[in-house]
């Protein structure tokens, strides 16, 4: 059984082998989805401010309007996170300070300087320590080698703040109390 009809893409009539056929090529298919189906805009409510805003086909799973909306639904999420679980944030600081191992390279630079000092030359801070080059004896490459960190010739050991303030700020040492 065949029966003549037009395409409902093209108009053109044509022989269809189903009496429910409706076009006469796949690709007359595609165009007529495309071309009717491509005006549907998808649309989502944004859980943080309400606003209805248009998504793209992709983007099934964005469900805040602008960078904005999503960044302060993560806030409120954290700090609804945190008002559920009072005593995690403590256990979770507790198991991250266990899991700190030295710093290997000053365990290294302690051992070939066993008179080098623990707390920074400049400040006295003693938490945090590195070892900062001094003028004429920079590194070129690898410092943790013993013959380019030898203390008090070579290296002066700081605070991060104070080898910022030496490196990337351009205080003179002696602004730090450093002798060159």
């Amino acid at each position: 059984m065949s029966i003549t009809k037009n395409c409902k893409n093209c108009g053109k009539p044509h022989i269809f082998k189903r009496k429910d056929g409706v076009y006469c090529s796949a690709s007359c298919r595609s165009k007529w989805d495309w071309a009717n189906n491509s005006k549907k805009i998808n649309t989502h409510k944004c859980r943080n401010c309400g606003v209805i805003f248009p998504i793209k086909p992709n983007q099934n799973q964005k469900w805040t309007c602008s960078d904005k909306c999503r960044k302060a639904r993560v806030a409120k999420s954290v700090r609804e996170w945190h008002l559920r679980n009072p005593d995690r944030v403590e256990v979770y600081r507790m198991r991250s300070k266990e899991k700190q191992l030295p710093d290997s390279n000053l365990i290294r630079f302690k051992r070939w300087n066993p008179n080098a000092p623990d707390a920074c030359e400049s400040c006295g801070e003693d938490r945090v320590i590195e070892v900062a080059h001094k003028p004429g004896f920079e590194r070129n490459g690898a410092w943790r080698k013993a013959a380019n960190s030898k203390w008090p010739e070579m290296v002066w050991v700081l605070c991060p703040t104070c080898h910022s303030l030496l490196d990337r700020m351009h205080y003179p040492p002696g602004d730090l109390g450093l002798i060159v």
